[in-house]
């Protein structure tokens, strides 16, 4: 059973600058995040361009997926 609080971000930039920090950034205005990760290459550091946020409750991960979608 999936969690509606939890979203998988997918085509984040591939960049070493780009991080956790940057992905909270991105996604704390629509509401309060439990945890937020972005997954990063073990080698160089730099992000796989992906990562996932969790939020408190199901409503804020909805505004956050409607506003960043695409």
């Amino acid at each position: 059973l999936l969690d509606p609080r939890n979203l998988y971000v997918k085509n984040l930039p591939i960049d070493p600058i780009f991080d956790t920090q940057d992905l909270y950034a991105l996604f704390s205005e629509y509401g309060t995040i439990v945890s937020a990760k972005v997954m990063m290459d073990e080698v160089n550091w730099v992000s796989k361009g992906f990562g996932f946020v969790s939020f408190r409750d199901e409503e804020e991960a909805r505004v956050a997926m409607e506003a960043l979608n695409g």
